[in-house]
């Protein structure tokens, strides 16, 4: 069962680190303007991204400053603190449920 966590948790990690990816890709592809955002590629990448972001945007306004938009940094610590917390859970081995704890 050890295995099954720790595998999951190194899985977590891997796809959390993507996401963070394709978030600063989201982002560069913004401020180069060399592209429209809305067709080829971009597109996907827009689908992909714009629920986990717009929901910072709209729990958060603040993050929001006229033509700066902080909502992508906000997402990203999101994510590093997920992150963390499945590392930590892949280097202690999950989850002991006889003593409740790690």
């Amino acid at each position: 069962m050890e295995t099954l966590i720790v595998n999951f948790a190194h899985l977590m990690v891997l796809l959390l680190r993507g996401y963070i990816i394709l978030i600063i890709i989201r982002c560069v592809a913004g401020w180069m303007n060399r592209f429209p955002p809305r067709s080829g590629p971009l597109q996907l990448l827009y689908r992909i991204t714009d629920p986990y972001l717009h929901a910072f945007s709209n729990m958060l306004p603040f993050l929001n400053l006229g033509h700066i938009d902080f909502s992508p940094i906000a997402g990203i610590v999101v994510l590093e603190i997920l992150i963390r917390m499945f590392a930590r859970a892949a280097m202690l081995g999950g989850w002991d449920e006889r003593a409740g704890r790690h």
